[in-house]
């Protein structure tokens, strides 16, 4: 667990995030199902996964996955570096064929000046 820790912060690094954390959850649980007042059917399980949270650019990203192996721990990442997408209205399926169409795009950076909406310093 710690080498894939190690790798997903320096992965993140390397994207230029400005924080990471990642959340290892496990979970087990039971369920009886009940039919007549009767306990029918037992069922036991258990779950795991990461939780993974980026700042880049002033903006949040999360991503999960299911279990702690690499491959989707990293997609997990990529996917929390989600880029933000101004500009957009109206209904989301004409929202995701503009975006489909390129008539909107990811911001490489934040789009206001530094300390934008602090203590009224909106200038």
């Amino acid at each position: 667990m710690r080498d894939l820790l190690a790798a997903l912060r320096d992965k993140a690094l390397t994207r230029g995030v400005d924080f990471m954390d990642v959340r290892a959850v496990e979970s087990d649980g039971t369920s009886v199902q009940l039919q007549d007042c009767r306990a029918d059917k037992l069922n036991q399980h258990r779950s795991r996964g990461l939780g993974i949270r980026v700042l880049l650019h002033r903006a949040w990203g999360f991503a999960s996955t299911d279990g702690y192996h690499p491959t989707p721990a990293f997609e997990a990442l990529d996917a929390a570096g989600i880029g933000v997408i101004v500009g957009a209205g109206g209904r989301i399926r004409d929202t995701m064929e503009q975006l489909r169409s390129g008539a909107l795009a990811a911001e490489t950076g934040p789009n206001v000046p530094s300390r934008f909406g602090l203590r009224g310093d909106d200038t």
